[in-house]
């Protein structure tokens, strides 16, 4: 097992550092997390800054600085929650939309090279296993863990 915690962290250093780099090369003013919200907001379409931080596991302090960068870039945008004044819907502008999809696409070229040797069937393979892999992580220790659910701080 020692071997397994070794290259999952070797592979998460080196997952960060060249998706970082290939998505900073397509648009430099992003980082990590700016990505991750950019991401996110284009798949959902509009979000709250408190769903953001709850969904990333950040403050909302965090979560408001990124936005607040991305809205002076052009990036974002806010309009206002009908049913509550002070809550924003935040969504991509045109322009976050054409960053994002930059950064998606040098990452992708990324990826293309990584298993430009890979069969098809290694590459299914390899996705199948890893979404297993990410849906026990999901939910290790909580309530909807099969092998040892939560316990509330109760031994």
């Amino acid at each position: 097992m020692f071997e397994l915690e070794r290259e999952l962290t070797r592979l998460h250093r080196l997952h960060l550092l060249k998706m970082h780099d290939a998505a900073t090369a397509a648009y430099p003013a992003l980082d990590v997390l700016s990505y991750a919200l950019l991401r996110h907001l284009q798949e959902q379409g509009s979000a709250r800054a408190v769903d953001l931080a709850e969904q990333f596991h950040v403050t909302r302090a965090t979560v408001s600085r990124h936005v607040a960068r991305l809205m002076e870039d052009g990036l974002l945008h806010g309009d206002p929650d009908p049913d509550d004044g002070r809550v924003a819907w935040l969504s991509l502008t045109e322009a976050g939309d054409a960053a994002i999809a930059a950064c998606m696409a040098a990452r992708q070229a990324t990826f293309d090279r990584l298993f430009a040797t890979w069969s098809g069937q290694d590459r299914e393979e390899f996705a199948r296993l890893l979404r297993q892999f990410n849906d026990r992580v999901e939910h290790v220790g909580d309530d909807a863990d099969p092998v040892h659910p939560a316990t509330n701080g109760m031994q």
